[in-house]
């Protein structure tokens, strides 16, 4: 695990080609105002194997499904793409990186749809430990660097008709590395916004490291480690669809928590043209079984099926 700098906060221009392993280099953001009706996640996936990037803009405001997917050819043969600053953008949806660590924008511009959300620190970065193989060798296929971080998120939303103010807390995420999902069984991937803290925690099973657990819960005290993450429950509506989610987590202080998962809107992607790896992105309202707080945040269920 690298030191974190403000350089990588942007892209990595360069990186190993000694193998045929999937290169991907990885940004996120999401915002969650329920009082706006309006919910989404921004995505960027640079494949370096494969010379292609993936801008994904999903949600839903006032009830109307929000989406927008462009894959193209990077590096982009619009060089201003690099200039200062800017950090990815096909000409419709762009971020920006602002101050290292502490600013970040992204706008969105296509037909009468525009958005513009600026991102603020809320948190310190928490950065990952990289997986490694149970043989301590390095699994190639799920070796990145990854940090995560909370955020004040405020913006306008122009969309099917309205114009909407956004004023909420967010989440961000960055990865790169070597990323290949096809051996991983599912996950449970969740990010919360509480007021008084930021969590983020996952569980992901894979065919070579199995059962992978970790997080981070951010304060203004600094960011602590989650070691453990159980699933204890998961109830489907009538659709099949994960409606709610029941977990436990265990920090580094070796405390217990349990919080529940109750979906109030979702967007369904499929992760493969067959549709046999679906992605569930629930926008959840979270209770902490054990203080009684409420907070939103993204209930992610990766399933393989």
């Amino acid at each position: 695990m690298n030191t974190l700098t403000d350089h990588d906060e942007y892209l990595h221009l360069g990186y190993p080609r000694q193998t045929e392993s999937k290169w991907k280099e990885n940004y996120y953001f999401n915002f969650i105002d329920r009082e706006a009706d309006a919910v989404g996640i921004i995505h960027f996936s640079i494949r370096r194997d494969t010379g292609r990037a993936i801008f994904n803009l999903q949600g839903r405001v006032g009830g109307e499904r929000l989406r927008y997917t462009n894959n193209i050819a990077w590096p982009a043969t619009d060089r201003s793409a690099f200039k200062e600053g800017v950090v990815l953008t096909d000409g419709c949806l762009t971020l920006e990186i602002i101050e290292p660590h502490k600013k970040h924008r992204i706008t969105f511009e296509k037909d009468t749809t525009k958005l513009d959300l600026n991102y603020t620190r809320r948190f310190d970065v928490y950065q990952y430990t990289p997986h490694t193989a149970p043989d301590a060798e390095t699994d190639v296929n799920m070796s990145i660097e990854h940090y995560e971080q909370g955020l004040h998120l405020n913006g306008k939303v122009k969309f099917a008709g309205k114009n909407i103010e956004i004023n909420c807390l967010a989440h961000r995420d960055h990865s790169w590395g070597y990323r290949d999902e096809s051996g991983i069984v599912g996950w449970n991937w969740i990010a919360i916004q509480f007021e008084s803290a930021t969590l983020n925690f996952t569980r992901t099973v894979s065919h070579k490291l199995g059962v992978m657990e970790n997080g981070f819960i951010s304060t203004v005290n600094g960011n602590k480690t989650i070691v453990t993450v159980e699933v204890n429950e998961v109830i489907n509506d009538d659709k099949g669809e994960p409606e709610i989610a029941k977990y436990t987590i265990t920090d580094e202080d070796g405390a217990k928590t349990d919080f529940t998962a109750r979906r109030f809107t979702s967007v369904v992607i499929p992760m493969n043209k067959a549709r046999t790896t679906m992605c569930y992105e629930n926008f959840s309202e979270f209770t902490n079984e054990s203080t009684g707080e409420t907070g939103l945040g993204i209930d992610e269920h990766m399933l393989n099926i």
